[in-house]
């Protein structure tokens, strides 16, 4: 199949290459296993955010509706995708604020009723079934939301990253929150690395905040 541009292709072959060695086919084979059983039998929050948890968004997500206002006023209509999206309790509250102005993209390890529910209501446009190395981009995202999972649970992180980013519109953003208790070294060391002709830093994970912001210029 045809790849959006030259950093996919690359990733992706990377991928097929690391995949030729028989054992480390059968640890994704069987991680991508795992998680599609954790998404298939773990109970996913169909309801409004609780007393307990007001909202999705705040907090150390807070500012995912900030970088959502940012990129409606510089595109307009925008393509939002999460990588791991969970029950999608974070488009559920997007679609509350901006409606259609919001086109939403789901990628998940299985199918999980909970993100068809919000399918029907109109909250996500799109539900993908893959995991954050192995998928293919088709289009390209105004911002790419991997906020406790997706790129952090995956063997190949910097394959998952560079794919990532090539799936990115020009103007675009990554927003990358580990889930707790992650090792974020790999992924401090990736931006580090990456062509500041290309992408901008905008925040990098530190002491106080493990969420990285990246604008592709």
């Amino acid at each position: 199949m045809p790849f959006l541009n030259r950093r996919i292709r690359s990733a992706h072959n990377r991928l097929a290459k690391a995949l030729k060695e028989p054992e480390t086919k059968e640890r994704f084979r069987r991680l991508i296993l795992n998680a599609k059983e954790q998404d298939r039998t773990r109970c996913w929050d169909h309801s409004r955010p609780t007393k307990e948890h007001p909202t999705f968004l705040k907090g150390p997500q807070g500012n995912i509706t900030d970088l959502v206002r940012i990129q409606i006023k510089q595109f307009g209509k925008i393509r939002i995708l999460d990588l791991g999206a969970g029950g999608g309790l974070v488009f559920d509250e997007l679609h509350s604020e901006f409606g259609a102005k919001i086109e939403s993209t789901a990628l998940t390890t299985g199918q999980i009723p909970v993100l068809e529910t919000r399918q029907r209501t109109g909250a996500i446009q799109k539900i993908i079934i893959g995991e954050a190395a192995a998928w293919l981009p088709k289009e390209k995202y105004h911002l790419i939301i991997s906020s406790g999972g997706g790129l952090y649970f995956t063997m190949f992180p910097e394959i998952a990253f560079a794919k990532t980013l090539g799936a990115l519109e020009r103007g675009g953003l990554p927003y990358i929150q580990p889930a707790h208790n992650i090792e974020t070294g790999s992924f401090r060391k990736i931006i580090l690395g990456l062509n500041r002709k290309k992408y901008q830093i905008v925040k990098f994970p530190g002491p106080k905040s493990d969420v990285a912001i990246i604008r592709k210029l």
